[in-house]
């Protein structure tokens, strides 16, 4: 049987088919430096139906002057000239015995500079579900890929803050399971619309510092927010121009990591593979015809004709940008949706969101936290495969990266052995 689409009906009005991929709603962190105030023209990013909270221990990308949302922690119940005696022995144990966790919220308040607007704060942490910070999708789609073995914020609060003049912490420390064995990096995330990253010196080299000293290649995980698309490049693909480093997109494609460290591909579909539907007319009145369904089934590019996609293929089908037809009888409509030659490419990364967006309320953030997934990519692989016999899909790729950073030379070799 054929699945609903993830984001209502099928059938519409419009000359063509277009089903975009679910926006995660995007809150996107940046230090203290910001690496370029003039480009990054938005603290965060927003889905059109949802807004996302910017909850993360870093910085968002402006430096914002912060309100308290309480008492300071501990002021208070420390002063034992105010509390005096027993009380503040009390409040002492209380202070104590707070968890840790909570000033974790505390901080974020004090960074986004929220009040203490109790309904306000309840808003926003409700939202919490519905869209994650773009550092958290990162961590969710690799996982998701199945090559990292552990991804581990570092997102802590750098002390004394006169460090941040040599050292820049990034986001993450991760491990991936490659041929060679583990390759331990670290990792900066963004999330920018445009052609380009541009960072500061200040920004860009003490991350490149902070890697040297550790002895860890730092890496640059990209989305671009406008397609969705994510690259992870070596942070030496920025080249230095007049003031800032810069990376552009073309170049952030040509070397991404994304296939050969995280175990991204990419599925093609077959040009003429699509969706048919075919409608009864059963009445007419000013806002147009009433019609059911009669058949609705899927025609592989060679004529095969069959009614079902497996593994996670038909929200991955709705990612792409297909061709419709109309042709009308006196008594029916039939209506086709077809892969159009050269678009019928998708990379696994990119249609990730299309294969959970049926999930109940979209809850991002539990699907994080629960780390059960109903699609593997292995499934997908295997139906994209299985697909193949009946001209449903044409080809399925793993992108090699143009250049290879020293740190991958000795995986890479085993993967084009094997």
């Amino acid at each position: 049987m054929l699945d609903p689409a993830p984001d209502g009906d099928v059938v519409n009005g419009e000359p063509t088919f277009r089903h975009h991929l679910l926006q995660i709603a995007v809150c996107e962190r940046v230090s203290k430096v910001p690496p370029n105030a003039q480009e990054d023209d938005h603290v965060f990013k927003m889905s059109s139906a949802e807004e996302c909270w910017p909850f993360s221990g870093h910085d968002t990308p402006y430096q914002i002057t912060a309100t308290a949302f309480a008492t300071e922690p501990g002021i208070e119940f420390l002063d034992e000239r105010q509390a005096g005696g027993e009380d503040a022995s009390a409040a002492m144990l209380s202070f104590m015995s707070i968890d840790p966790s909570f000033y974790k919220i505390y901080e974020a308040l004090e960074q986004a500079g929220w009040k203490s607007d109790p309904k306000t704060l309840e808003a926003a942490l409700r939202k919490l579900n519905y869209g994650i910070p773009a550092q958290d999708e990162f961590c969710l789609l690799v996982s998701w890929l199945g090559r990292c073995k552990l991804i581990h914020g570092l997102a802590q609060q750098q002390y004394p803050p006169a460090s941040r003049t040599d050292y820049q912490v990034p986001d993450f420390f991760a491990v991936f399971n490659t041929a060679a064995g583990p390759v331990p990096v670290l990792i900066e995330v963004k999330a920018k619309m445009g052609t380009k990253l541009s960072w500061r010196p200040n920004y860009y080299e003490p991350l490149q510092r902070y890697g040297e000293i550790l002895g860890l290649p730092v890496l640059v995980a990209w989305k671009e927010t406008r397609g969705g698309m994510w690259s992870l490049v070596d942070i030496s693909m920025f080249a230095k121009a007049r003031q800032n480093y810069n990376l552009s997109f073309n170049t952030a494609m040509q070397n991404s990591l994304m296939s050969m460290l995280a175990g991204d591909f990419m599925i093609e579909f077959a040009p003429g593979f699509g969706i048919h539907l075919h409608y009864r007319k059963v009445s007419e009145d000013d806002s147009g015809f009433h019609c059911v369904v009669e058949e609705a089934y899927f025609l592989g590019a060679d004529g095969t004709r069959f009614s079902s996609l497996k593994g996670g293929l038909w929200p991955f089908f709705l990612t792409l940008d297909a061709a419709s037809e109309i042709e009308e009888t006196e008594t029916h409509i039939h209506q086709s949706f077809t892969v159009r030659e050269k678009c019928g490419a998708q990379f696994a990364h990119r249609g990730f969101p299309a294969l959970f967006a049926t999930r109940k309320g979209k809850r991002w953030r539990s699907l994080l936290e629960e780390h059960q997934f109903s699609i593997r990519p292995q499934d997908l692989q295997d139906a994209a495969r299985e697909a193949f016999e009946y001209s449903a899909t044409s080809k399925l790729m793993r992108l090699i990266p143009h250049h290879i950073p020293p740190h991958l030379e000795k995986a890479a070799i085993i993967n084009s052995q094997e």
